[in-house]
């Protein structure tokens, strides 16, 4: 029997089939090829709600990032609703976006809300939404120079995902939310242990989510690499970022 995805190259007319199939493609990092499928699923079911979020997710991942803000939007405005297209804690998502646009104080409240919205749901996928929330949160922190807000984020995610290792992409948030303490506290020691958890793999969910993939999670060792003086791993980090699909511009972290 042939797979929903492989239908949806064929029919176009299944939204779910459409959502699944660009999304798994946006989960290795083919980004382009999963936009029109991502766009057909939101087309010819509005209220999609998972599906405005994976569209937001990779247009933000090709740099597209008003357009994402609308997708996030549209899926935020779907939170709470039951059904299989079921979606909380999209502020996360949309802090990263607002984060990349330059809005810290807007993306923090939407990161702020993000995490109030998935600890209140019981989404399927509440411990892997919370911790990216989390780390959205620590993100935007570090961005305004605000290191005691940034570690208390990171710290939770963290200490979260040590409790919960079947989470999920645990292991993506795991190592993001390591990446981004380290980067908060200038410690190598744990930016030691998210290289070593991030290369063997133990012990951690790598499955892919939104936002928990090997082409962000690379991409925030490689700037904690750098922030931290340890420029060839940043450089090899960097290469795996890209080769994964990341498209963000790479810079120093100021203040660290």
């Amino acid at each position: 029997t042939a797979s929903p995805a492989w239908h949806a190259t064929r029919a176009g007319d299944d939204p779910t089939a459409s959502y699944l199939y660009g999304s798994t493609l946006a989960s290795i990092g083919r980004f382009e090829a999963a936009l029109p499928h991502l766009q057909k699923a939101v087309t010819l079911e509005p209220r999609y709600g998972i599906g405005w979020l994976s569209l937001g997710w990779t247009l933000h991942s090709l740099l597209r990032e008003e357009a994402a803000r609308f997708a996030m939007h549209r899926a935020k405005a779907l939170e709470g609703q039951p059904g299989p297209t079921f979606v909380a804690g999209v502020g996360g998502y949309l802090a990263e976006c607002l984060r990349s646009l330059g809005e810290l104080d807007l993306a923090r409240t939407e990161a702020v809300q993000g995490l109030a919205s998935i600890e209140r749901s019981d989404h399927s996928y509440r411990d892997t939404i919370r911790a990216f929330c989390l780390g959205a949160l620590g993100r935007v922190a570090l961005a305004q120079g605000e290191m005691e807000s940034a570690r208390a984020a990171f710290a939770q995610a963290v200490a979260q995902m040590r409790k919960r290792t079947l989470t999920l992409a645990g292991g993506h948030v795991f190592v993001q939310a390591m990446a981004g303490l380290a980067r908060a506290t200038g410690d190598r020691t744990i930016l030691g242990e998210a290289m070593t958890v991030f290369r063997t793999r133990e012990g951690y969910s790598f499955n892919a989510f939104f936002g928990c993939a090997d082409d962000t999670t690379a991409f925030e060792l490689a700037l904690t690499a750098q922030a931290l003086g340890a420029y060839d791993d940043a450089e090899r980090f960097l290469a795996q970022a890209r080769a994964a699909g990341s498209r963000r511009p790479f810079a120093p972290v100021a203040g660290v």
